[in-house]
């Protein structure tokens, strides 16, 4: 699998934090009450491993392709080399 951008990687990173974030949200209000706390833990981990995920992503392909350091926002020049982030 090739490698993505910087850009892409940081639009996947993002995305996945917002989807992490809905689905925290939602999920306690498709649970009915009878279902038991089994449920709600492995539903609760669930979203754990995903979000564990999501950080592992950010810091391996969330990089600048030049200096290799790590940048969470996107810009269009590195704030540490100057060079082009594309």
């Amino acid at each position: 699998m090739k490698k993505p951008t910087y850009r892409k990687s940081v639009l996947i990173s993002w995305v996945s934090w917002l989807i992490e974030i809905l689905y925290y949200a939602i999920f306690p209000l498709l649970i009915s009450p009878k279902s038991g706390i089994a449920i709600v833990v492995i539903m609760w981990g669930i979203g754990v491993i995903c979000m564990v995920g999501t950080f592992v992503f950010m810091i391996k392909f969330c990089r600048c392709p030049h200096c290799d350091r790590y940048i969470i926002w996107y810009e269009d020049l590195c704030p540490f080399c100057q060079n082009y982030l594309g």
